[in-house]
Parts: C-alpha cells; sequence; structure tokens
C-alpha cells in the first residue's frame, strides 16, 4: 500500500516505510501553565530503522537545536536521548517507546515531545470528505473522530478531535489537530493542534493548554 489510495466510496491511508529512510521537522510548543506561558522550539528527525512483515515499522526519534523560552528568558537545554516507538502504516505508535540509546523521554518534557503523535491517521477505514469516522480503540482509551476536511493538489487535510483517558486521571486529554498529508506516500506534510484537559505537567507545574505545531521541512 503506497500513499492514499482509493477505495471503492472513499481514501485509505497508508505508508511503505523503507530502512534507512528519514525525516526531519520543526516544531514548535506552546504551553500555557499555572507559572505563565512558555515557548519551546525544536528540529526533529525521523528514522526508519526496522520494517515489520505486517508493514508496521521501528521509528528513531532525534531532537536537535532545542530552545525554550520562559519568563523573559531564553535557554538552550541539551536535547533528550533519542527514542525508538514502533508505529503503524498509518504512524500511529504502537506501545511504548525506548530510548536509543540512554532511556525514552519521561516525564512532562517527554510527554511535550510525543504530541508530535497526533500527526498520524487515527483509522484504516476508507475515508470520505466531509464525513466523520469514529476512532476504534479495544482498550476504550482514545474516543473521538477523524474526518477528511479535502483533497486538493496532492495533500489531503484531515481533521481529529480526541479525548484520550491517561493512567488513572478522572478526566481525558482533549487534542483538537488539523493534518496535512502527502496523498502520494501518506507522509505527514504539516499538523498543527491543542492539547487541553488533563494534561502532564512541566517540571511540576500544572498545564492548561498547549499548542503544537509541526512541519516536515526536508524528505531525503
Amino acid at each position: 500500500m503506497v500513499g492514499a489510495w482509493a477505495a471503492q466510496d472513499g481514501l485509505k491511508f497508508g505508508r511503505t516505510y523503507k530502512v534507512g529512510e528519514s525525516d526531519a521537522y520543526s516544531m514548535a510548543i506552546a504551553i500555557e501553565s499555572d507559572m505563565g506561558p512558555f515557548d519551546i522550539s525544536m528540529k526533529m528527525s525521523q528514522t526508519v530503522k526496522k520494517v515489520y512483515e505486517n508493514g508496521d515499522a521501528d521509528l528513531e526519534t532525534a531532537v536537535t537545536d532545542m530552545t525554550v523560552n520562559a519568563m523573559g528568558n531564553t535557554m538552550n537545554p541539551p536535547a533528550p536521548p533519542a527514542t525508538l516507538q514502533r508505529v503503524n502504516n498509518r504512524g500511529v505508535p504502537i506501545g511504548g517507546s525506548t530510548g536509543a540509546p540512554g532511556g525514552g523521554m519521561r516525564g512532562g518534557m517527554g510527554m511535550m515531545l510525543n504530541f508530535g503523535r497526533f500527526g498520524g491517521v487515527m483509522t484504516d477505514k476508507e475515508m470520505k470528505v466531509g464525513v466523520p469516522v469514529a476512532i476504534d480503540d479495544p482498550q476504550g482509551k482514545t474516543k473521538g473522530t477523524v474526518t477528511l476536511q479535502s483533497v486538493a493538489d496532492g495533500v489531503a487535510v484531515l481533521v481529529t478531535k480526541l479525548e484520550i483517558t491517561q493512567g488513572e486521571a478522572s478526566q481525558p486529554m482533549k487534542v483538537d489537530a488539523k493534518i496535512w498529508l502527502d496523498t502520494a506516500t501518506s507522509k505527514l506534510n504539516k499538523m498543527e493542534g491543542v492539547v487541553s484537559g488533563s494534561l502532564p505537567g512541566q517540571q511540576q507545574v500544572p498545564v492548561q493548554q498547549v499548542k503544537v505545531r509541526m512541519e516536515r521541512v526536508v524528505d531525503r
């Protein structure tokens, strides 16, 4: 399966991974917290390390050039260790991530960087323009819809609305995202999202809302 392909009445999305294939993204995160706003920007690369028989892949994600602006100060913290994450052919993570090497990203910062996962296509069903598709999560942790908003000039635009239950949290984390996909490859071109509700704290500081923007800048 390569890119978005036509079903009888709609489209389906799926990537064909190749070991060694790499993409680079710019990522910006704007956080509203009890300590005031702070912004994080970074570059992020994703490299295919392994491809499974069913089409899943192990993606190694590495972060560089991180800048944090908070309370009038600008910092350049060391990048977290690279992580290895298995994903399906629609870019949705399967199971937890592991370090590659040095351990995965844990705690608030790890959760912030993992917001990029919302750029995946959350359904394997065929999609029609303007028709919401319910998210089918067998574990019941994710509820919501994904809607194919438009298809034009080789780009499909999807709108995702999710409620995600994490651990023993009493309230779900809410995600509203807009995703631009390359129809030839099903690769993510751009993602813009707002995350609210039950959010992980950043350095033990409560967080009310996170805005995320992720855009592919290199395809080699």
